[in-house]
């Protein structure tokens, strides 16, 4: 029994001192910032999730930020800067941004472990970034941006009637802006009805929302990844299920299938990448992760920002009648509007943009610092921390 206490009780301190034996790194620096809590670091919601992370990162935001414009925090047990001003902000993503084009998530995936989402350029590093950027930049050029407009317009017209079948009914605003990205990405990536207006159990919609599960198991599997990881590659866990993968990698080779044995032609993203395809030969994986790229950046933030949007134009009637007047009269005698009018309104444009800034679809962005640079990084309180790297 003794033993067994000893053992338990050993084990308890080993993981403690570990999990808290590099909270000097920033104090040993002379950094400013908020004491870190044990296995939690300085943001206890990401595991906890009594609320959201967004919020608690505003908190040390607002704290600190007429202070100074950084600050030394922890996520989990792994030192980070946290940057609170705007131009320093500014020097890391634009200015300098070829010493930090990397981001912190590429290093939690592993292409053999997770095939599709490793793939993705958002988790990939370097040249191999650059690489696959350059694949997927040509297909959002304003030719091919316009020619999927119809299909914007046709899905549009599905859930004006959708709204108008549940006009007695409340509506969800997120679920509806789901329904509505779920729709158009997919339609655009696989050449796919989702049906997400006529099923409420929509397959992609449902696939989908596994891809983002939030769940508290998977907030595990997260913080089991970032403090363990190379025992989380060892054990093989990845970040996508198996079922999911299998689903999506099904769908685009059936889309692809189709196309090629029908004839079809469409100019859509589908079509860059089968053109992509014929020219570099890339594989089915590659094919499927880019697809899945695209449905991310499609399904998640877009269906966030919407409903964001549409939340702030409930709160706002009198912006809310300024904007559909403006639409209105953009509108053609058919009540339409065409491309290029849509992208010369102001005001839609302005509302857009402020929703955004209120409310952006991404809690945070964490870069990583792929080449020496000097960066000014003054403190109005602490004159000694300038240039620091």
């Amino acid at each position: 029994m003794l033993l067994t206490i000893t053992l338990v009780v050993s084990a308890v301190a080993a993981l403690y001192v570990y999990l808290t034996w590099n909270f000097s790194y920033w104090k040993k620096r002379n950094v400013p910032g908020p004491s870190p809590h044990p296995l939690f670091g300085n943001f206890p919601s990401f595991i906890l999730r009594n609320h959201p992370i967004a919020v608690e990162m505003d908190n040390v935001y607002r704290e600190y930020k007429s202070k100074y414009n950084f600050l030394g925090v922890f996520s989990t047990r792994s030192p980070r800067i946290f940057i609170t001003s705007a131009e320093l902000a500014k020097s890391i993503l634009i200015k300098d941004f070829k010493n930090f084009h990397d981001n912190e998530f590429a290093e939690m995936t592993d292409k053999d472990l997770d095939p599709i989402l490793g793939r993705n350029p958002f988790m990939l590093n370097g040249d191999e970034w650059k690489a696959k950027r350059a694949e997927v930049t040509p297909a959002f050029t304003t030719s091919r941006m316009k020619s999927l407009f119809s299909i914007v317009e046709d899905v549009g017209s599905r859930m004006t009637k959708y709204i108008r079948q549940n006009k007695n009914t409340p509506l969800e605003s997120k679920e509806l802006a789901a329904k509505f990205t779920t729709d158009v990405v997919s339609s655009c990536i696989f050449d796919t009805d989702a049906q997400s207006f006529t099923n409420e159990k929509s397959e992609i919609s449902e696939q989908g929302r596994k891809m983002f599960d939030s769940s508290f198991l998977f907030v595990i599997v997260m913080i089991f990844m970032s403090l363990f990881p190379k025992l989380a590659k060892l054990l093989k866990i990845g970040m996508v299920s198996k079922s999911v993968e299998k689903f999506f990698t099904k769908l685009m080779a059936e889309a692809i299938h189709y196309r090629e044995k029908n004839g079809v032609q469409r100019v859509d993203y589908l079509e860059h990448l089968i053109s992509l395809r014929n020219k570099k030969e890339i594989s089915d994986l590659d094919m499927a992760a880019h697809g899945v790229t695209f449905f991310i950046d499609g399904f998640e933030t877009s269906s966030v920002a919407m409903s964001f949007i549409l939340y702030e134009l409930a709160k706002n009637p009198d912006v809310q009648e300024r904007l559909r007047d403006e639409l209105l009269n953009a509108s053609t005698g058919q009540g339409t509007i065409t491309y290029d009018t849509l992208l010369e309104l102001p005001y839609l444009d302005q509302v857009i943009n402020e929703s955004l800034r209120l409310w952006p679809p991404a809690a945070f962005l964490s870069k990583k610092c792929t080449e020496p640079i000097e960066l000014n990084l003054t403190s109005t309180e602490k004159k000694n921390h300038r240039n620091r790297r």
